[in-house]
């Protein structure tokens, strides 16, 4: 069977990438000495820029802007300039324009910042352009004003369709409007000219024209033509736009070409591919880097922006979609000290093929193992597999990958950790420096426990509980016997909807009681069962006398239509799942407005205890007989760090640093936890347990195919007991 590549998992999670960029175009110099590469180091993420709206990057530090959306009056207000100074963790406000509409935000090559807004003063938009000083001092606040201004006044009302802005060396600044207009400001912010762009209202783009600054070789406009970058210099002190240069990009552009002001290093000209630069100086085009390079790895990025850094080096941010922004150091490196993609150590990660989906956790994965082929000599290839058999065959032979996608897969845990398959963790955990297993949710660590070994990571998870009326359970806690009295007190209410079909409905609640039993019918460690027992034959029988009525509506499974049908007593137990803070929100809001009378449960166990089930589509094991079993090793480090489970989205982090800053996140638009709501949030996932496949899939199978005579009236419940009794012995044993 063929090893696939991680990329192919890309392509299945996002979608193709485009084709290798050519090297050989006319004009175009090499940024690398002979012998040297590109390497992309991740230095730090942060979500609040990935709010902003507008980005600058000069040198080592990132501009940003920061607002409040106002629905009622829609509009961004609160609007503040901030930066991040490189190294640091907290952002520094520049300026705060509080309610005025910031219209264009720039920053010139030493760090001074401009901000041109309006303000509404006597039923008047007036307009204005701020200056700030590397040291947050206010060079200038004025108002743009009509005096002595060629163009006259027609153009200067366009004012407020300024789409772009650039500062010179000297503190002169153009403004550009999408009407085609250019405004010139001199040293003290005031308005001396107004000229013509190479654009009109009809024309204009903001993707494929602007103002871009090259450093001292001037202030540009660009435009994109076909398969060309129009530029034209600004002469900022008469106005005049000198002769258009053209720069060929043909051959090397493949989609979304952006440009990027480069100051002294030229024109930064980067497509889904690469990076180029040109210097209208030399008028030489200079090939960078290829984003896809395997020691760069951002090709699947958005790039933000972009800067030089004092020794040549490259400081960018970039970000993934609905991912924070990450901010990367791009620096050479010895050839000799970078291995070849094909004489990287791989490591191997087995999966079945219908996993193999953009599944929240597996995004989490694809993201672990880039994070991991940036910082080690390792490249890691997925082994996917048509089913759980071949899996298993393969390891249970001594073979197979040094991984095992595990839980949700179907791959069963119990098993593999019973043939030997499955490496006890615990001892890398005692030598790791970047987690332990006290730093894991102790529910995480339960979870990885099989056998009294730690043989399963969880890197994310959610969990699931059952909607009920208050005074049902007792603080969340019921047993079978509860459940199974609720459905025999309210005759004709569905404890669990399964449709129409009635011997479907009773397995269901069957299943329900087996599940969780936690050692109550089946014994992993004993490898012994007991569904010949009295209680499990009296508990076929009196599932037998339910009865349900029909319900021909069409079935609505949402949160709220769950609630619903619980509230108004159509239904006597709903699902309910949580993997945000905004979920638990949505809930807590629900049991204390109008649903006050339901609560969250966790599933009924034979014995009383607090039962929530904690899920995960892809816990992590690795294979007892893997040679590569440190570098697997090396991937779970990472999956399990402080740095990476901080960015966990989608679900759960199973990190207890990650966890507890993991509910204070704002991710959604909804409202921070209360100090009662995080009370909550950690006593469901304290009382959150992993139930294997075991116990999910294969057992119920045999008890669903030996009690459906049952429901049919062809046997009775002590006869189906004895033969479920006798197959999952033998199942156990095999």
């Amino acid at each position: 069977m063929k090893y696939i590549k991680v990329v192919l998992l890309l392509v299945v999670f996002f979608f193709a990438v485009g084709c290798a960029v050519p090297k050989d175009v006319d004009s175009i110099e090499s940024n690398f000495s002979s012998g040297q590469v590109p390497v992309a180091s991740v230095e730090g993420k942060n979500a609040e820029i990935s709010k902003s709206t507008y980005n600058r990057m000069v040198g080592d530090i990132l501009y940003y802007i920061d607002s409040k959306w106002d629905e009622e009056e829609k509009k961004l207000k609160n609007i503040s300039v901030y930066r991040l100074q490189r190294g640091s963790e907290e952002s520094e406000i520049l300026t705060d324009l509080g309610d005025a509409d910031l219209i264009s935000f720039f920053a010139d090559e030493v760090g001074e910042t401009y901000c041109f807004y309006s303000e509404e003063k006597e039923n008047t938009e007036r307009f204005y352009i701020r200056k700030m000083n590397q040291d947050k001092e206010v060079a200038y606040d004025v108002e743009v004003s009509y005096k002595g201004i060629s163009g006259g006044e027609g153009p200067l009302v366009r004012i407020g369709t300024v789409a772009a802005g650039e500062a010179d060396r000297e503190g002169k600044v153009c403004l550009a409007g999408t009407q085609g207009d250019l405004y010139l400001f001199n040293e003290e912010g005031q308005i001396v000219r107004i000229e013509k762009a190479p654009w009109d209202g009809d024309t204009y783009n903001g993707s494929t024209c602007g103002l871009v600054n090259a450093g001292e070789n001037g202030i540009y406009t660009w435009m994109l033509n076909g398969k060309k970058v129009s530029l034209q210099k600004v002469n900022m002190d008469d106005g005049t736009i000198e002769k258009e240069i053209e720069v060929n990009v043909e051959g090397i552009t493949n989609i979304s070409l952006t440009i990027y002001s480069g100051y002294d290093r030229g024109i930064f000209i980067a497509d889904s591919n690469s990076l180029w630069s040109y210097l209208p100086s030399k008028g030489v085009l200079e090939y960078i880097l290829d984003w896809g390079d395997s020691a760069v790895g951002l090709r699947q990025y958005i790039i933000d922006a972009i800067s030089t850094l004092e020794d040549g080096s490259l400081y960018v941010a970039a970000h993934k979609p609905s991912q924070d922004v990450e901010l990367v150091h791009i620096f050479n490196k010895d050839v000799s000290e970078i291995p070849e993609t094909s004489e990287r150590q791989i490591v191997t990660i087995g999966v079945l093929k219908h996993l193999m989906t953009g599944k929240s956790s597996l995004v989490i994965l694809k993201n672990g193992i880039e994070a991991y082929e940036r910082k080690t000599e390792y490249q890691v290839e997925l082994h996917p597999y048509d089913s759980v058999f071949d899996l298993e065959m393969d390891l249970i032979r001594g073979e197979g990958p040094d991984l095992i996608c595990l839980g949700e897969s179907g791959v069963d845990a119990e098993i593999l950790a019973a043939k030997g398959v499955l490496e006890d963790l615990e001892p890398y955990f005692e030598v790791s420096d970047t987690v332990k297993m006290d730093d894991l949710l102790p529910a995480v660590q339960e979870a990885g426990m099989i056998d009294e070994k730690f043989r399963c990571v969880h890197y994310d998870f959610w969990l699931s509980g059952l909607l009920v009326k208050k005074g049902v359970t007792d603080n969340g806690s019921w047993t079978a016997e509860d459940y199974i009295r609720l459905g025999e007190e309210n005759p004709g209410i569905r404890l669990t909807w399964t449709g129409n079909d009635r011997d479907w409905y009773r397995t269901s609640v069957l299943e329900n009681l087996i599940k969780w039993d936690r050692g109550h019918y089946v014994d992993w460690i004993e490898k012994k069962c007991c569904f010949d027992s009295d209680d499990f034959i009296s508990l076929v029988e009196r599932i037998n006398n339910l009865e349900i009525q029909r319900n021909d509506e069409e079935y609505n499974t949402s949160k709220e239509a769950y609630m619903n049908r619980v509230f108004q007593g159509e239904e006597l137990t709903g699902r309910w799942s949580i993997s945000k803070p905004s979920q638990l929100v949505d809930y807590i809001e629900a049991m204390e407005e109008e649903f006050a009378s339901l609560e969250l449960a966790g599933y009924p166990t034979w014995e009383k205890e607090p039962f929530y089930k904690l899920d995960s589509e892809a816990p992590l094991g690795i294979n007892s007989a893997s040679l590569n079993k440190e570098a697997a090793w090396g991937l779970v480090e990472i999956l399990l760090s402080e740095e990476f489970q901080k960015e966990v989205k989608g679900n759960i982090p199973v990190r207890q640093d990650a966890f507890y800053a993991f509910y204070d996140k704002d991710y959604y638009g909804k409202t921070i936890l209360s100090e009662e709501g995080k009370e909550r949030f950690c006593y469901l996932v304290e009382h959150a347990h992993w139930t294997t496949i075991s116990y999910t899939d294969k057992i119920l199978n045999i008890v669903g195919e030996e009690v459906a005579p049952v429901w049919a009236g062809d046997r009775t419940a002590k006869q189906a007991a004895d033969i479920i009794q006798n197959r999952v012995s033998v199942y156990m044993s095999e």
